[in-house]
């Protein structure tokens, strides 16, 4: 009898455990698939339990953010399908938290040097140098408005000059906010492109999209600006 309560106590911990490997493999499956991942490839391999459904969207974030290889806006909207909206907002808020996350960690044990290479390889991120201050939070905020630099590449930067996690997530997910309430919705209403939501969400991502490449020019003028004064400060000083 003893033997037969332990491979009850077996059975039923495999039957837990399975589902979440499954999904385990699903997500690393269609993030190494040469394919092109699409909102309608991520809905067919959601699965329909809902704290699963929750569970493979968060890891998909989680993943995405060492992946490079597709955008955030793909999980936004493929959540706004599946949940309604609220729901949809507070998932894709969390799941960005941990987008977020997960590269800052990385670039946080890797160090100083780390920004450096990645200043080389992105340079785009030379923009950022110039807005580097006191405040972490505005620093983290404004980087994620400007959605011209690289997502990942920004939080492996911010964590390779160990900003304050604090601040660099409320900032970061701020920054994002606009974006992902836009894109929410538009996950919500894509089953009817002509409703009144579904254009005006789509609209509001265009005008976050010049808006951020506004903010990007300005940024540039000021790392220029501010590279023609260090270069007379060296000049002079020889």
């Amino acid at each position: 009898m003893k033997n037969k309560g332990n491979t009850k106590k077996v059975l039923i911990g495999l039957s837990r455990t399975i589902p979440f490997v499954v999904i385990i493999i699903i997500t690393i499956f269609l993030l190494t698939s040469k394919e092109d991942l699409t909102v309608e490839k991520l809905l067919n391999y959601t699965p329909k339990s809902i704290p699963l459904a929750i569970l493979f969207l968060l890891l998909m974030y989680a993943f995405k953010s060492l992946s490079f290889v597709f955008p955030i806006s793909l999980l936004m909207i493929t959540s706004g399908t599946i949940f309604s909206t609220p729901m949809a907002i507070i998932i894709n808020t969390i799941g960005t938290a941990i987008s977020l996350s997960v590269p800052y960690w990385i670039g946080r044990f890797s160090g100083r040097e780390f920004a450096d290479n990645l200043i080389a390889k992105y340079e785009k991120l030379k923009t950022l140098d110039t807005l580097q201050k006191d405040n972490d939070f505005f620093f983290s905020y404004i980087a994620r408005i400007v959605g011209m630099l690289p997502c990942d590449a920004v939080s492996m930067y911010m964590g390779s000059i160990c900003i304050s996690y604090p601040k660099y997530i409320l900032g970061g997910v701020l920054g994002f906010m606009s974006r992902i309430v836009a894109t929410t919705f538009i996950g919500s209403n894509i089953t009817d492109p002509t409703s009144p939501t579904f254009i005006i969400s789509c609209v509001a991502n265009i005008v976050l999209a010049i808006f951020s490449i506004f903010i990007y020019k300005k940024m540039l003028k000021k790392t220029k600006k501010q590279n023609n004064i260090n270069t007379l400060k060296k000049d002079s000083s020889i």
